[in-house]
């Protein structure tokens, strides 16, 4: 059984797996970051945690222990805001612990930090994987027994991704993308720009709508039975 720590765990991404973990001996989460945030639903994760057997630290110093971690999971940040989460947990891993432990970034950051990080946890004699989620916080309430649970989009260490594969069919739906530790992070932009250039092409379609045949307004029950029309055709 892999024991784990959670930086994040109290987010909505992270926090529903306290709950789908408890299904089954897939992992033993031991210590779970708890800066003392309050509010949302953070009281019900910390008691979903606490369920699990987890115990709630404070800081990363407390959650890394004492060398008793397979290794870590952060689900914290996006876009490199992690980096100075990923660089004191790999120094503090590297100091205490007696095997090769890991850090499992679950994290949205570019495919230029996971490479990075790659190398530097690597020069650290700890492995980094960078597995970024999809679906938002429903996908993650939902977890792996439901087929519109989150994506997980995983890519690396092959052997690592094997080992954590029955845990990660508990949060999700995962895929494996290859060796290359930046895979699941340019698969992500892409899942960006697919969403992001359909909602712009949205935005833009509402708004010449508006201004030719709607007088000017958005929205409405005309401009609703215009688009689900155009909907049909290739624009859908």
């Amino acid at each position: 059984m892999l024991k784990l720590a959670y930086v994040g765990g109290l987010g909505m991404m992270a926090g529903p797996a306290a709950t789908h973990l408890n299904q089954g001996g897939a992992v033993n989460v031991l210590r779970v970051q708890d800066r003392g945030t309050r509010g949302g639903s953070r009281d019900q994760y910390r008691a979903d945690w606490k369920t699990h057997g987890a115990e709630l630290v404070p800081s990363l110093d407390a959650l890394v222990g004492q060398g008793d971690l397979d290794g870590v999971v952060v689900c914290a940040g996006k876009n490199g805001d992690d980096i100075q989460i990923i660089s004191e947990l790999t120094q503090r891993l590297k100091a205490v612990s007696t095997k090769r432990s890991f850090i499992l970034h679950l994290s949205t950051v570019s495919p230029d930090f996971a490479e990075a990080a790659f190398q530097f946890c690597t020069g650290q004699h700890v492995d980094y994987i960078n597995y970024p989620l999809t679906g938002g916080p429903l996908g993650a309430l939902l977890g792996g027994a439901d087929p519109k649970g989150m994506l997980i989009l995983a890519s690396g260490d092959e052997p690592i991704y094997q080992r954590l594969l029955p845990m990660l069919q508990r949060l999700g739906h995962p895929k494996y993308f290859g060796p290359s530790p930046s895979a699941g992070a340019v698969t992500k932009l892409i899942g960006h720009h697919m969403v992001f250039n359909g909602l712009n092409g949205i935005a833009t379609a509402a708004a010449i709508h508006a201004d030719c045949f709607n007088q000017g307004k958005l929205g409405g029950e005309a401009q609703s039975d215009y688009l689900s029309f155009l909907n049909g055709g290739a624009g859908g």
